[in-house]
């Protein structure tokens, strides 16, 4: 066992509020530029960036946005649900691999886990 019943609970709560801000936030998010926009207007190579084909409309959901989905919030209310699975999915597999290499530097396969009255056992999981 990689985790406690009330750390599984909170990912899966945090997971789950996450995901309701990403769909029903994310289509309020201002639509003035980001900060990276503001410093390239400020110093004159914005209008270098635009006379190009910006690299972002070749990624999968260009400026926040689901292809085929008519309702521009819906769309990126989609975009950031999607977003934040992205995230998750990466982060539990880097989390995996660092498990796994932890168990093999150790040589054992014995993860220890809180027992219901707080001490500790050993698990053979």
């Amino acid at each position: 066992m990689l985790m406690t019943r009330s750390a599984w609970i909170f990912a899966i709560v945090a997971l789950g509020a996450a995901l309701l801000l990403a769909l029903f936030a994310s289509p309020f998010a201002s639509t003035f530029p980001d900060g990276l926009e503001r410093v390239a207007a400020d110093h004159g190579f914005l209008k270098v960036a635009e006379d190009r084909e910006p690299v972002w409309t070749r990624s999968p959901m260009p400026d926040y946005a689901v292809k085929g989905v008519a309702s521009e919030s819906a769309s990126t209310g989609l975009a950031g649900l999607a977003g934040v699975l992205a995230v998750f999915a990466v982060m539990t597999g880097i989390g995996a691999i660092i498990v796994r290499r932890n168990r093999a530097a150790d040589g054992s396969k014995r993860v220890p886990v809180r027992a219901a009255h707080g001490s500790q056992r050993v698990s053979e999981d």
